[in-house]
């Protein structure tokens, strides 16, 4: 009896430690494939945004959060003016039924589609598995109500959310302070979290 309690408590110990290692990934484990002097590198645009998107003015700081830490991550987001070189194109869907019939969720503020190394897309919640796992274009949709329905801060969250699908992030559980929460929550602000870091260390290494 003592053997197996002592079994128990050291299994759960290791389930404790791997949940706290492991990256958590989509389906299949998926990969930015782009890389420029050594760090896997987005560029991205945002002139297919609706003129007057409020989204626009929060860009700027949901990539910044992923290139803050860049001394210890090898990763890093530009802004691309022209959509011929960008990797990453962030576009308003322009209404409901296109919304709808595009497949997305009806209650998600956006949703992240990647393209692999073949030109098969998929969205960063279904389809992965049959992909190369080498993504080398995203596009980011954001919902007909260009969320105008949250604050500054919220669109910023979800931008650098989605961001983080594009690096092939899954989503982190409620418990975990974590920029890959969703749904949102209101203790989550625009920045990585050590969970995030830890997760694109495991994915991509460090420079």
């Amino acid at each position: 009896m003592k053997k197996a309690k002592v079994l128990l408590c050291l299994a759960a110990v290791l389930s404790l430690l791997c949940s706290t290692v492991l990256a958590h990934e989509l389906a299949k484990p998926v990969r930015w494939s782009i890389m420029v002097r050594n760090r896997y590198t987005m560029r991205v645009n945002y002139n297919q945004l609706s003129s007057n998107s409020p989204y626009r003015s929060a860009i700027g700081t949901a990539m910044s959060a992923w290139n803050n830490p860049s001394q210890s991550l090898k990763v890093q987001c530009f802004y691309d003016s022209s959509i011929s070189t960008s990797t990453v194109d962030i576009v308003t869907v322009s209404s409901d039924n296109t919304w709808k019939n595009l497949g997305f969720d009806p209650s998600a503020d956006a949703m992240t589609r990647l393209t692999d190394t073949n030109n098969y897309s998929f969205t960063s919640v279904q389809g992965a598995t049959s992909s190369t796992g080498k993504i080398k274009y995203a596009s980011v949709f954001v919902h007909p109500n260009d969320g105008r329905d949250m604050d500054d801060e919220q669109r910023q969250v979800t931008l650098a959310h989605e961001i983080g699908h594009c690096w092939g992030l899954g989503h982190a559980p409620y418990s975990t302070d974590s920029i890959m929460i969703s749904p949102y929550l209101e203790r989550i602000k625009c920045k990585l979290y050590s969970h995030d870091i830890n997760d694109i260390r495991n994915f991509y290494g460090t420079p």
